[in-house]
């Protein structure tokens, strides 16, 4: 079943199996699996690769599936600095501050923020 497929993802990308995770995630998402955890989860293992672009375009498509996604939203925010677009990464600090999230993803978008004012 895909989601018990994308569950042993998550746990091969928690332990660091980041290979194993892309396999089975984009072979998910290449058969028409469309959930925010899968993008998510991708978008985590390409940002593990330094491979940002590619992480930001995952955790995007994360977003269109739930505007509010907090934790992709940071993340998005996270890759744009790695990018070097500061102007970009506090855009979406700032939504995820609009987004209702739990403490931690808000004190984290916080702290990103206050340690990118100009």
């Amino acid at each position: 079943d895909d989601d018990q497929k994308a569950l042993m993802a998550r746990a091969y990308y928690y332990e660091d199996m980041v290979d194993d995770a892309s396999h089975i995630l984009t072979n998910l998402i290449n058969n028409g699996y469309n959930d925010k955890t899968a993008y998510f989860t991708l978008g985590n293992v390409y940002n593990k690769q330094k491979d940002y672009k590619t992480a930001i375009y995952y955790w995007e498509k994360a977003v269109e599936l739930d505007p509010t996604y907090p934790e992709a939203l940071f993340n998005i925010g996270v890759g744009y600095l790695y990018l070097n677009d500061l102007p970009k990464a506090r855009t979406y600090w700032d939504k995820v501050l609009q987004s209702n999230p739990d403490s931690v993803t808000l004190r984290a978008a916080e702290e990103a923020l206050k340690g990118t004012e100009f």
